[in-house]
């Protein structure tokens, strides 16, 4: 058996305040020395995917933007749509209704620090944004569901994260994982040795991870600070995991734990 892991960045593997990793640094040493890869899906765009990852020390595929693209081999294939199709869209949904929402893209390199505490590299970074825009609702949660509706009728999607909510295409965390694991399955050169069944285990905390825990075969949602654990359709999962310490202490907790478990398989 392989495992595989899928794992949510913000407030699951890094903290939700002060963006540090370094309490899951155990975990993620002994997946490097069993062989299981550990996969970025986030909300984050590529340019910060790329940066943690080196931070990190982890190597492999990307899905950022909440699903938007999928990052493997030097390759990209996109699940979302373009940036500028979604602005258009904010622009026109506010000329209609006002000011109701305001995003990076309304924002200096300052007030996405003073949002978000990042330091001056990190927010640089966060403002390439791709396939998505975050932002924050000002309206109340009638207009909220106006602009919800009026968003898919446009063929775009609204998720909630732990900072802000997403306006992206129509694509969530959990189909390009599904399309890199069938990839990975036939690529010649892939992440495993041999041809060991997949088990794949995902990691969030939030919202926007729902469709990505529910393909799992072991969902492990991490306790937040900022939100009740997410909730979801557990039909597909063989087994669910409840963290009880937060953020990375808990992704550490959890990951060590399935490690120790199906050691016998490595």
């Amino acid at each position: 058996m392989q495992l595989v892991i899928s794992t949510d960045l913000d407030g699951t593997l890094i903290d939700h305040h002060d963006y540090s990793f370094h309490a899951a640094l155990p975990a993620l040493e002994k997946c490097r020395l069993a062989g299981v890869p550990v996969i970025f899906n986030t909300s984050k765009n590529a340019s910060e995917a790329l940066a943690l990852q080196q931070k990190i020390g982890v190597q492999g595929p990307l899905i950022v933007e909440n699903g938007s693209a999928l990052i493997v081999d030097t390759q990209r294939v996109m699940f979302g749509v373009n940036r500028d199709e979604i602005l258009n869209f904010i622009s026109q949904f506010k000329c209609q209704h006002g000011d109701l929402l305001e995003g990076f893209n309304d924002w200096s390199e300052q007030q996405l620090i003073d949002h978000t505490q990042l330091d001056l590299h990190s927010a640089q970074l966060a403002m390439k944004k791709e396939y998505s825009e975050p932002f924050l609702w000002h309206g109340n949660q009638r207009q909220l569901t106006l602009f919800e509706a009026t968003a898919n009728q446009r063929g775009f999607t609204l998720s909630q994260g732990g900072r802000f909510y997403h306006l992206q295409g129509k694509c969530d965390k959990a189909k390009p994982l599904n399309y890199l694991l069938n990839y990975l399955k036939s690529h010649p050169k892939n992440l495993f040795a041999g041809d060991a069944p997949l088990k794949l285990v995902c990691l969030g905390d939030n919202h926007n991870d729902v469709a990505m825990l529910e393909c799992a075969d072991i969902a492990v949602c991490v306790k937040s600070s900022t939100t009740d654990y997410p909730t979801f359709d557990k039909s597909n999962n063989q087994h669910t995991i409840y963290t009880q310490l937060y953020g990375p202490e808990g992704w550490n907790a959890a990951v060590n734990d399935i490690l120790a478990r199906y050691s016998n398989d490595y």
